[in-house]
């Protein structure tokens, strides 16, 4: 879950909401109640891998709106070197031959999908560290359905007990992605074809995900 914690990084006077939500955590009978409402919720929104729980702790990711400002910056400036290298890598076989393509990947790279970005269903995945800088871990360029976990995950934690104290204290809002990333998806299908998009939710047999 991405949450902002709506709190002004130049703010000095103001109580570190990650030390409050973690002091109402003290509560026992609160603590208990909301991991209960988190295991039912996630059950009830088939929230699970297998058998397991997406998610086992009562934090969310809470983020202060200077940091959320700074992610969006540093993505979009990671996003974009990866499009111009993309745009390198297209137009210059040595450079190529550094990924070491077998010549089926290398014919399929160089296909025109259609539309400009190569993967518009493509994320950064990274971490923020306790300095408040993000830092990424990878590109992740086939699968968007964290996005969707995400976003029903942020509902389940709205209707903790816990959160639900916290936020009568502290502002805050929820960031949801799945819209956007089907709004980019539809949009990479329009440009290349007037005919209704057929979307599919595949994956390997065997697996739990689906």
């Amino acid at each position: 879950m991405a949450a902002r914690a709506l709190t002004r990084r130049s703010s000095k006077t103001a109580r570190d909401p990650l030390v409050a939500y973690h002091e109402l955590l003290e509560d026992p009978g609160l603590a208990e109640a909301s991991a209960s409402a988190l295991a039912e919720g996630q059950r009830e929104r088939r929230l699970v891998f297998g058998d397991r729980p997406l998610c086992v702790s009562l934090r969310p990711n809470l983020i202060s709106d200077w940091q959320y400002a700074a992610v969006n910056d540093a993505s979009q400036t990671i996003y974009g070197a990866l499009g111009r290298l993309e745009r390198v890598l297209m137009n210059d076989e040595d450079l190529r031959r550094q990924l070491d393509l077998d010549p089926r990947e290398e014919a399929l790279a160089l296909r025109d999908p259609g539309f400009r970005a190569a993967s518009p269903s493509a994320r950064l995945d990274g971490f923020i560290g306790e300095d408040g800088v993000i830092r990424f871990v990878e590109y992740n360029a086939e699968s968007p359905a964290g996005m969707a976990y995400n976003d029903e995950l942020a509902q389940v934690f709205g209707s903790l007990p816990v959160m639900k104290k916290f936020r009568a204290k502290f502002p805050c809002q929820v960031v949801p992605t799945r819209g956007r990333q089907l709004t980019a998806m539809l949009r990479a299908h329009r440009s290349r074809s007037d005919s209704a998009p057929t979307i599919a939710i595949v994956d390997w047999r065997g697996l739990p995900t689906l």
